[in-house]
């Protein structure tokens, strides 16, 4: 029968499926669910995905086959996407997948309100770090978190403990920045991750500390041997990374996966061996590989500094070269056909042709390669692995088939898969004009599965009189029965609950994709609607000896960023500041580093107006003071200023990845907004530190002293990371107890004093940002803002600028 997962107390395998192959490789080799994307809104953009005629067909195999299919619509969709985004879903839910998983707060109200059967997962883009967070998306539709990579398994046990779903990275490749706030590929070439278009700027090679090395280039993760601690921290399912993998890779990684989840099942769980890890990295690694930060790695642990490619794994090294031809003493055997590197003064690629060699092989060198004695040898695909892979099948699904025969009567056959049954009639059974089929002939017949998904268990039961039916009757009879229980099975995996709310929101819930591109303002409206910020000129800074400075040059609302936001430490710098300043958080504050600083926010001497917020996550945080929603936000259509915009909220920020035709079409004039005019983006956050990792350290971050007080970051006053280019990236740190969580910006500041024209068209504020400048700098520019505020006359800025995404956007 079935093979049993025990689907309520294991977790769950969630595999990568790029293409058709893939998915066929995941559900071959034994996932229990698999994630893929339309040909829109996926955050891998790149990956070949699914039409929707494909979709429907993919679902239809997965639900075959008892495995559950999650949908990626993931990226952040502008208001003129709105309808297509609705197309999508609609798409979705009709071909009866699982589950949506969704990073865009609009696209979430509109799945939650128009698709009720359709499960909804947040993608790990939002950038959920806390169980405050988890809770707050429970609220919103969300039956599931994809937590974010930078998230230790004590922060995943909080999670789970609030009775939300938790999913987490378990292998394949990580993100150097928080997810769902990395800018760098689309500040570089107009290629936004947030959007599936990332280019990886990441793994490329930058200058810093008087060196050059993929300072930013993660190793791959691989928690095989964790997942015991996984299981105890209750955690949902493990995603394996990969959607624009190979199928090989997809088949090698769940199969895997999957022989160690089942032994942990039967009690009989152990780390991987030798030839097990040899498997893993042989099929795709970046350096090796890491536990990551849910493990505990750090910095050094976690980056693969030399080589950003696929590492793959050391087979031997040359002893002679004579020639063309190199002598390779073997530490691990050669099969015809497998892809090798020679790590010399360059690398060299070839291709092994030979008979399988375990102690000695010759390669044969293409002309003007050159390698020499002593270098080492790497294979960077297996051919029989490859092969094993490929030849992967699924699990046939074993029936049973009872049939009844009766002269005169039609014929009836039962299909049985364990769980589903049908019952099909076919043609009129005859009385037989010479020798009656044998009730053993007839079992023959009928359990002639053939090309079928399935495997008859036992023989077919038949129960027959002295009976006569054509050959071909019976085989139409056991094709219709095949046939209805494979629709009655895909039906019954997806679920009569789920079908009958599917079917009752056709009726109830009119599909009007348009509806949701229409120009309306957020409802409820804030309570600071009445708040005209045209002529607000608000500055983040992140010295608190500067709030006076500023407020006197012209700023009307302050919001102060803290370097430190360990609570002594904030707690004297609140005192600086001048009453009614904001606190603007970083996008990531675990649950107990705001625990420590929110007394300092109920205390009867607070001095501050409010709190920015810097990720959607943080609206789970109990903040005792008004709200606004920060930079870390993205609001880019309507419908997620319907979702984002409580009452409570005193304004928003516009997300930086939007051109001015975008912020013209997102029309935010019905609620108080700031755009921000000046200042550095920051394109990426780290939770490793450049500089530990360029000195080789993999732990201490908590207590790490590198840095002095006037030192920017990674221990200097102009901590940079320099592109081949030329250009430098200025890092700024932000210490918690926990460690400094490093921010990189862009080279060049945004300054949209020349557009201020459009900016008082869309009804916005200014938000002057304030990173590496120093405090006169600051107090100058800040000036030069306030009298375009009063005058409307722009003033040259004194340093060389960009326009940021407000002309060009973003694909």
């Amino acid at each position: 029968m079935p093979r049993s997962r025990v689907m309520d107390t294991m977790m769950e395998l969630l595999a990568p499926a790029g293409d058709e192959a893939a998915l066929r490789a995941a559900v071959c080799a034994g996932a229990d669910a698999v994630y893929l994307g339309l040909q829109r809104f996926g955050a891998r953009a790149s990956a070949a995905n699914f039409t929707p005629e494909a979709l429907e067909k993919a679902v239809a195999y997965a639900h075959l086959h008892h495995v559950r299919v999650y949908v990626a619509v993931n990226t952040l969709v502008k208001q003129a996407e709105l309808p297509a985004a609705f197309d999508a879903l609609q798409t979705v839910a009709a071909c009866r997948a699982d589950a949506a998983i969704v990073q865009d707060m609009g696209v979430l109200r509109i799945a939650r309100e128009a698709f009720p059967a359709l499960a909804l997962h947040a993608s790990t883009q939002v950038s959920l770090h806390t169980a405050g967070g988890a809770r707050w998306a429970a609220t919103h539709g969300v039956s599931r978190v994809v937590l974010a990579r930078e998230c230790p398994l004590a922060a995943v046990r909080a999670v789970t403990q609030t009775g939300v779903a938790a999913e987490v990275f378990t292998h394949g490749a990580l993100c150097a920045s928080v997810s769902g706030q990395c800018l760098l590929s689309s500040m570089a070439g107009g290629r936004s991750g947030n959007r599936g278009r990332c280019a990886q700027p990441c793994r490329q090679a930058v200058a810093f500390g008087g060196e050059s090395a993929a300072f930013l280039s993660m190793k791959d993760l691989c928690l095989r041997d964790h997942l015991p601690a996984l299981a105890a921290a209750e955690v949902t399912a493990l995603k394996i990374e990969g959607r624009l993998k190979r199928p090989e890779y997809v088949a090698v990684v769940t199969g895997l996966y999957r022989r160690a989840l089942d032994n942990l099942a039967r009690g009989a769980f152990r780390p991987a061996d030798a030839r097990e890890r040899n498997e893993l990295l042989q099929i795709f690694h970046r350096g090796g590989f890491t536990k990551g930060y849910l493990m505990g790695a750090e910095d050094a642990a976690l980056c693969a500094t030399a080589r950003v490619g696929h590492g793959g794994l050391s087979v031997g090294q040359v002893t002679a070269v004579r020639g063309g031809l190199a002598t390779v003493r073997l530490t691990l055997p050669l099969n015809d056909g497998d892809s090798l590197r020679v790590d010399s003064r360059t690398d060299v690629e070839l291709r092994y042709a030979g008979r399988v060699e375990a102690q000695a092989a010759t390669l044969r060198l293409r002309p003007g390669e050159a390698v020499r004695a002593g270098d080492a040898v790497y294979r960077t695909a297996d051919a029989a692995q490859i092969v094993q892979a490929q030849a992967l099948t699924e699990k046939p699904i074993p029936v049973t088939l009872a049939a009844v025969l009766r002269a005169g009567e039609p014929m009836r056959l039962t299909a049985c898969d364990g769980g589903t049954s049908v019952t099909v009639t076919g043609e009129t059974a005859q009385t037989p004009l010479n020798r009656p089929l044998r009730a053993e002939d007839i079992a023959r017949q009928l359990g002639k599965l053939g090309d079928t998904p399935f495997v008859l268990h036992g023989d077919a039961q038949v129960d027959a009189g002295e009976v006569f039916a054509p050959v071909s009757a019976l085989n139409a009879l056991r094709r219709e029965a095949l046939d209805r229980l494979t629709q009655a099975r895909v039906m019954a995996f997806y679920g009569a609950a789920r079908e009958e709310v599917h079917l009752a929101a056709l009726v109830a819930h009119p599909q009007t994709p348009t509806a949701y591109g229409a120009l309306q303002p957020p409802d409820p409206a804030p309570a600071t609607q009445a708040l005209n910020l045209v002529k607000t000129v608000a500055a983040r800074f992140p010295d608190p000896a500067m709030g006076q400075d500023l407020a006197a040059a012209g700023a009307n609302l302050l919001l102060y960023a803290p370097v430190d936001l360990r609570a002594d430490a904030l707690a004297a710098a609140l005192t600086c500041l001048p009453h009614g300043a904001w606190l603007a958080l970083p996008p990531q504050v675990s649950d107990a580093a705001f625990a420590d600083i929110r007394p300092l926010l109920l205390a009867r001497d607070c001095r501050l107006g409010g709190v920015a917020l810097g990720s959607v996550g943080q609206l789970g945080f109990d903040i005792p003071l008004p709200v606004a929603l920060g930079e870390g936000v993205p609001i880019l259509n309507r419908e997620a200023a319907r979702e984002l915009l409580a009452p409570e909220i005193a304004f928003s920020v516009l997300w930086p990845e939007m051109s001015r035709e975008d912020m013209d079409a997102l029309a935010p004039q019905g609620w108080p907004t700031l755009l921000p005019v000046y200042g550095r983006e920051r394109v990426m956050l780290l939770n490793h530190c450049p500089e530990r990792v360029r000195r080789g350290l993999a732990s201490g971050r908590a207590a790490c002293a590198l840095c002095g007080p006037n030192d920017r970051a990674c221990a200097s006053p102009d901590a940079a990371l320099t592109d081949r280019m030329g250009y430098r990236f200025p890092m700024t740190r932000t210490r918690t107890a926990e460690g400094c969580v490093v921010a990189v910006h862009n080279a060049l500041p945004t300054d949209l004093a020349k557009h201020d024209a459009r900016r008082r068209q869309l009804g916005a504020g200014m938000l002057l940002r304030f990173t590496v400048e120093t405090a006169a700098e600051a107090v100058s520019i800040t000036r030069r803002f306030a009298r375009l505020s009063d005058t409307g006359v722009a003033e040259p800025s004194a340093t060389q600028a960009t326009a940021g995404h407000f002309l060009r956007g973003v694909e």
